[in-house]
């Protein structure tokens, strides 16, 4: 027995036998057949986990005769209409337009078939399949967010931020192709073409915010090095933090196993952060700091720094709410976080600020964590 899965034109097969010898024909279909095109998901592709919408088109050189639509072997309630198309090669063609509405499952396989027919019973099969994924995981795989969040680079000027994930949400301000985020979570929002999939951000200016997941795309995302030497300082069983300067990465290491990683934005090359290895002696929820010349060449007065950690006199690692350039030099020798981050390496770096007091100062006693800055 042999089975014959067709594709395209459905012409009559063919079968001549010569002794213990079968040859099967199938016929190519010439141009009059329908012509399936633009199917959504397309072929081969990843669709967002959701009521979806699934359809194609079809050319056709005699008006539609008949339509059989099955979604994994069960028929679909499809709904169709001529449409204007600039695949139509004349003016005798018909050109459709079909859908049909679907849940689609997270790693869940799709086969659609449709079968078309003309008025002139000319037949064409088309066959093409998907998977119910976010695109993203693909690319990053599943433990994308085992350091709160994974990396994105903005890819259009102009991006729209806003307070939900709805084109109709207040808008909060825009993003441009310098700036980068972090993603904390995917969810689903408003639907815009064939993806309702949006990113709620952590970052410099508009952390909890949302953004429209086609403006977001993955970047190399910070890993903790490989090879690192601990401290001296360093004792059995402490946390420290390991701030790469070269690659802009910050490691929170528990002794030698690393937790956590994330980039930064060090210092300007005119201000660089400084290398060696210090102890955090001071933190506070927020802090004011400003300077100018001339030990730097511009100004700056920032209030309210949110999750600050001071170290090697009045370097700090914080909170930035006035920038998303980060994996870049941005600072005038600080080492910027984004909100999301600098909270998390506040909270779990030492001195603890008791409940009730707004700061504290590392005593002998209870030293802070050690801080270590290379290039």
């Amino acid at each position: 027995m042999i089975n014959i899965y067709r594709k395209g034109a459905y012409l009559p097969v063919t079968i001549e036998t010569n002794g213990a010898i079968a040859t099967i024909t199938l016929k190519p279909g010439d141009a009059n057949f329908p012509q399936i095109f633009g199917q959504r998901p397309a072929d081969n592709s990843a669709a967002f986990p959701a009521l979806r919408t699934i359809s194609f088109k079809a050319n056709l050189s005699g008006a539609l005769k008949s339509d059989v639509v099955t979604i994994n072997g069960r028929p679909a309630v499809v709904t169709f209409s001529a449409v204007p198309s600039d695949n139509a090669t004349s003016t005798e063609q018909y050109v459709y337009a079909f859908q049909f509405s679907a849940i689609v499952e997270q790693d869940k396989e799709y086969r659609i078939k449709a079968v078309l027919t003309d008025a002139f019973d000319r037949t064409t099969v088309g066959v093409w399949m998907f998977k119910g994924e976010i695109p993203i995981v693909g690319i990053l795989g599943r433990d994308r967010f085992k350091y709160l969040g994974w990396w994105g680079e903005i890819n259009s000027e102009g991006t729209t931020v806003r307070k939900e994930p709805s084109v109709t949400s207040e808008k909060l301000g825009t993003l441009s192709s310098i700036n980068r985020v972090k993603v904390l979570k995917e969810v689903f929002g408003d639907m815009i073409g064939e993806n309702n999939l949006w990113y709620q951000i952590d970052g410099g200016k508009y952390p909890g915010a949302y953004i429209y997941s086609d403006y977001v795309t993955p970047m190399v995302q910070p890993t903790p090095p490989d090879k690192f030497d601990i401290p001296p300082e360093v004792k059995t069983g402490d946390r420290w933090i390991d701030v790469d300067l070269t690659k802009k990465i910050l490691t929170l290491f528990d002794y030698d196993k690393p937790v956590f990683a994330t980039y930064i934005a060090p210092g300007r090359t005119e201000n660089p952060t400084e290398t060696g290895t210090f102890r955090v002696w001071y933190k506070l929820y927020k802090a004011e700091m400003r300077g100018g010349p001339p030990l730097h060449s511009y100004r700056y007065d920032l209030k309210n720094i949110p999750w600050v950690m001071f170290y090697n006199n009045d370097y700090a690692i914080h909170g930035t709410y006035w920038h998303d350039n980060f994996g870049t030099p941005q600072s005038a020798g600080c080492t910027n976080m984004t909100q999301g981050d600098a909270k998390y390496i506040f909270e779990n770096t030492l001195p603890v600020i008791p409940d009730g007091r707004q700061s504290i100062f590392s005593k002998d006693a209870e030293p802070g964590t050690v801080v270590h800055n290379h290039e």
